[in-house]
């Protein structure tokens, strides 16, 4: 296990041991145990099929850990932990797919306040959240009143976002949301994305198989390998702090320190590819 903070009796968000998942005969995590602590950013990189996304799922209960073949075996846990400040037990989750998804016979505002209006949020309470969430992350008012395909596609996935933090999440789940985005544009999200999890002191953890980006965003990069049946490695492969003094701007990226940085966790992740 990794240590969670520089705090001993903190405990953790996100907590998970002896997690393992198959879909059929293919074997897709083997014996993953992490902890996140709260407010920590967390990025999981490796290559694509290497279970990055299906911890994800796990861990937003869209999927659930494979119980143990004999009975001798240590059961999965998978827990997720409030801070409290929001008075529930349950932490609330924010979660951002890799594509944008919105409905497109809904406008976005209506996209946007789906959350809420699930949740049976009264229509004056989550019409401020909707705008509260659209001004949070750089989206007009008229912009809310358009349909999704008049967006493009950033603004899509600003609107996704919006979507993830109607609810104000104590805990943010983003699989590669700027995968399709050009690098630019994939840059300045990412800037804005660090903003918004100092903010509003998220406990993010981020699915990428972008180095720089990792790299990037992340106080720690849990790094995954690929599997095979023939073996029996462990998935989680290697836990990365990365450390950076002042923020996580625009100049930071030209730095000697991150480009080295860069470098190290390439080294690293293609050490565990050959």
């Amino acid at each position: 296990m990794s240590e969670l903070s520089d705090k001993p009796n903190q405990s953790p968000a996100i907590f998970a041991a002896q997690v393992n998942k198959r879909f059929g005969e293919q074997v897709v995590l083997r014996n993953v145990n992490l902890q996140v602590a709260p407010g920590e950013f967390v990025c999981l990189l490796g290559a694509s099929g290497c279970g990055k996304s299906t911890v994800l799922r796990l861990l937003a209960g869209l999927e659930s850990p494979d119980l143990p073949r004999k009975s001798s075996d240590e059961a999965p846990r998978l827990e997720l932990r409030s801070s409290g400040t929001s008075g529930e037990l349950v932490p609330r989750l924010g979660y951002v797919f890799q594509q944008p998804n919105l409905l497109p016979w809904r406008t976005v505002d209506e996209n946007i306040g789906l959350p809420l209006r699930l949740r049976g949020t009264a229509g004056n309470v989550r019409r401020s959240e909707v705008e509260r969430a659209l001004r949070e992350v750089g989206l007009t008012a008229a912009d809310g009143n358009k349909w999704p395909r008049m967006l493009s596609g950033g603004m899509q996935m600003r609107a996704s976002l919006a979507r993830a933090l109607v609810t104000r999440p104590e805990i943010m789940l983003l699989d590669e949301p700027f995968s399709a985005l050009d690098e630019v544009l994939r840059q300045r999200l990412g800037e804005e994305l660090r903003q918004w999890h100092r903010q509003f002191h998220w406990t993010t953890i981020f699915v990428t198989h972008h180095v720089s980006e990792a790299v990037f965003l992340a106080d720690r990069i849990l790094m995954f390998r690929s599997l095979s049946d023939d073996d029996e490695q462990d998935s989680l492969a290697a836990d990365l702090p990365i450390q950076f003094r002042g923020e996580r701007d625009a100049e930071l990226r030209e730095r000697h320190v991150y480009i080295e940085e860069v470098i190290r966790v390439t080294k690293r992740l293609r050490e565990l590819q050959q």
